[in-house]
């Protein structure tokens, strides 16, 4: 694992590429109990979101995320006088989500393509439409060629 020092808006730790995915997750869970006793000591655990993904674990604050970042980009559509028909949020664990939610909360006509480990899916009930395409990066990428 490394720490993604892009993120600016949460800690982010990522799998190398090429690491071995069930290996990872084995690693994960021990890193997300290590991430909640810090953070329950620093008396910050009701505040902050540990959200392990596919890929990575990341500390997210409430006040930044997805839904937020929905917000942001309807925003921008806003000042541009933007005003799209159909919106596609694409994601590959449960907190990419939120972003269709916020859309949909919104009354923003949304579906919402996941990537990701498609047993994840099997408890996943949403108002909106959810497809499933495999392969995370190239699978987002094959669906936008289409």
């Amino acid at each position: 694992m490394f720490f993604d020092s892009t993120k600016k808006t949460m800690i982010s730790v990522e799998m190398h590429d090429g690491y071995d995915i069930a290996r990872f997750a084995e690693e994960q869970a021990r890193l997300k109990v290590d991430l909640s006793k810090i953070l329950a000591e620093a008396g910050q655990d009701r505040i902050y979101n540990i959200d392990p993904t596919t890929i990575a674990t990341d500390v997210e604050s409430p006040h930044v995320g997805k839904a937020f970042g929905a917000d942001r980009f309807l925003q921008f559509l806003k000042d541009r006088d933007i005003k799209p028909m159909q919106f596609k949020a694409f994601g590959d664990s449960a907190s990419d989500f939120e972003m269709a939610d916020e859309l949909g909360r919104r009354n923003k006509p949304t579906d919402f393509v996941y990537v990701g480990d498609k047993s994840k899916l099997d408890t996943v009930k949403k108002d909106y439409k959810v497809e499933y395409v495999p392969g995370f990066d190239k699978g987002t990428l094959e669906y936008l060629s289409q």
